[in-house]
């Protein structure tokens, strides 16, 4: 079973949201994803592609740290800040790949795929110590796309083999038949306290704009934290290293306000 709300109405209600966004001078670079979404080349069988290995020993300390990190670790538990008893695991299963097929050597790539309790989930991730990183908004609007992407592109990623050879193979169009895949934007702690102390990125507004937006697009987006890593300190002296995180590493859900449950409650 597909989405309740089709291609056309998805990308139109995607676009409404980049408005809002744009308009409410929250993050002028979103606007630039409505060129994405309305450039031809980034639909159907256009240039074919066939990645090989993923690398892991690399040089960045950064974001593809953690991608890279998370990947290794294989699989994390969820917090799913319910009852603080009630926890998920996800399971990662490939990264960094590409969900258009054209010729631009930097095409629009997904950092993570997963499985979150058996449900397939796509992962935009963020890492950083300031405000100087793409700002939640755009991740949010980052994912959405990929992920509309996704749907318009999967029966050509799946005839492509769009998946690294040293990773768990896995079918696109599991994102088609799946009425609900989950789409999870994750940043380390540091990432949202820098952004959520800024007087324009109010934390509950934030989050509960956020569940508005996947409402009216069908979709379950998912907010997420996770601990700091020093990868400066794991790479150390060396000009490579392959980046790792603890065991007892944990990831938790931002929560919609309680306020915002009695309206959904009162709304039913």
């Amino acid at each position: 079973m597909g989405s309740l709300v089709n291609d056309k109405k998805y990308k139109s209600r995607l676009i409404n949201i980049i408005d809002y966004i744009d308009n409410h001078k929250l993050d002028n670079k979103v606007i630039n994803f409505k060129t994405k979404l309305e450039n031809k080349d980034n639909y159907g069988d256009n240039y074919p592609t066939n990645p090989g290995n993923l690398s892991f020993e690399i040089k960045d300390i950064g974001e593809k740290a953690l991608q890279r990190a998370l990947l290794l670790a294989k699989i994390n538990t969820i917090d799913y800040k319910k009852d603080y008893n009630r926890y998920e695991k996800i399971r990662w299963i490939d990264a960094e790949l590409p969900v258009v097929l054209n010729k631009n050597s930097r095409r629009l790539c997904i950092d993570l795929i997963g499985s979150l309790a058996g449900i397939p989930s796509i992962c935009e991730l963020k890492f950083s110590q300031s405000t100087s990183s793409d700002s939640p908004y755009y991740a949010v609007v980052e994912i959405l796309s990929y992920y509309y992407f996704v749907r318009k592109n999967a029966e050509y990623l799946d005839k492509n083999k769009v998946n690294h050879k040293n990773s768990d193979q896995f079918h696109w169009m599991l994102f088609i038949k799946n009425q609900l895949p989950q789409l999870l934007v994750l940043a380390n702690e540091s990432y949202w306290n820098a952004w959520f102390s800024r007087k324009d990125y109010e934390k509950d507004e934030f989050v509960n704009q956020v569940f508005d937006w996947g409402s009216d697009l069908d979709t379950n987006i998912g907010l997420y934290t996770c601990p700091d890593v020093d990868f400066k300190k794991q790479l150390g002296k060396q000009t490579k290293y392959t980046p790792t995180i603890s065991k007892d590493f944990f990831i938790e859900k931002f929560k919609i306000s309680s306020e915002k449950w009695a309206d959904i409650l009162q709304l039913k």
